[in-house]
């Protein structure tokens, strides 16, 4: 194999990685940001579009259910150079961005012109 296609190979691989990344890397994410008092259980799909449950751990680590979630990455905020998701919860949805090596919540969507 020549080197280029080495090259290519490799970074069909990476791209199909990024790509499936699982759903259950948003629980992780979310319990290192929350200092593990918030997960999301039953957690389907992948980090770009998926859903769970929210779940706070309480005292004791006793699990309280919470609202469903549904997240969907904005590939349209990439031209603006920001990673940003819309998160539903219940009746809600915001917009979360990570930018500059950590996450900030940037308000509600609107959901009256389907959101950013």
């Amino acid at each position: 194999m020549t080197r280029p296609m080495v090259v290519i190979a490799a970074v069909c691989l990476l791209a199909a990685f990024v790509v499936s990344l699982p759903a259950r890397w948003v629980d992780a994410g979310l319990a290192h940001v929350s200092r593990d008092t918030l997960r999301v259980a039953l957690a389907e799909g992948s980090v770009w579009r998926g859903r769970g449950q929210l779940v706070r751990l309480g005292d004791a680590g006793r699990a309280i259910p919470g609202e469903k979630l549904a997240w969907a990455f904005q590939p349209a905020r990439l031209k603006a150079w920001q990673l940003v998701w819309r998160v539903s919860q219940g009746e809600r949805d915001y917009l979360l961005a990570y930018r500059n090596g950590s996450w900030e919540a940037l308000g509600e969507a609107d959901t009256a012109a389907g959101g950013s």
